[in-house]
């Protein structure tokens, strides 16, 4: 009886953090607003985002707790609550950093060739997390990201490309 109750509740928390929402260095994609960064972080306001216009802030890499961040910014939607946390590595950390996505989430997609660009995109609930390391560069870029921010992504980057294709047409 007391194994049955114990393997119950272990799959009750199992099933319960399987279904947890997106949440890296202390902060939660889709809940954690401006003030609440604010009180964990010494972030500063760097700007407006040009896809959602919500603000940027960047948050001092010494205070992340992890080996080898380069720079880290918090990026907002127009109702203040977080939709993009981007953090800059040294490209040497990317092994490392892909083992501990990889036992966290579930890997959509990868590509580790010995020599070219490196990535792996993983998934969780309501957002995408990307993991990338172009070839020529020293820095790889780790991404949390919501599925709403990726839609007004690619509907803007869509707009964009037709309207330098009708203008390209236009000109010819």
């Amino acid at each position: 009886m007391k194994i049955i109750i114990t393997t119950l509740l272990s799959l009750y928390l199992l099933s319960f953090s399987a279904f947890a929402d997106t949440t890296a260095f202390g902060l939660t994609l889709g809940k954690t607003t401006e003030t609440e960064l604010k009180k964990v972080y010494r972030a500063k306001l760097t700007g407006v985002n040009e896809y959602i216009n919500g603000n940027i802030y960047s948050i001092p890499v010494n205070q992340l707790g992890i080996e080898g961040a380069r720079n880290a910014f918090a990026i907002f939607d127009t109702d203040l609550t977080l939709s993009f946390i981007k953090i800059e590595f040294r490209k040497s950390r990317f092994e490392a950093l892909n083992r501990i996505l990889s036992s966290k989430y579930t890997l959509t997609e990868q590509s580790i060739p010995i020599v070219g660009d490196k990535y792996a995109f993983y998934d969780h609930e309501n957002a995408v997390i990307e993991l990338v390391a172009p070839h020529l560069s020293n820095t790889a870029t780790l991404s949390y990201i919501t599925n709403e921010y990726v839609k007004e992504y690619q509907t803007l980057e869509n707009e964009r490309l037709k309207r330098n294709k009708a203008s390209e047409l236009e000109k010819l």
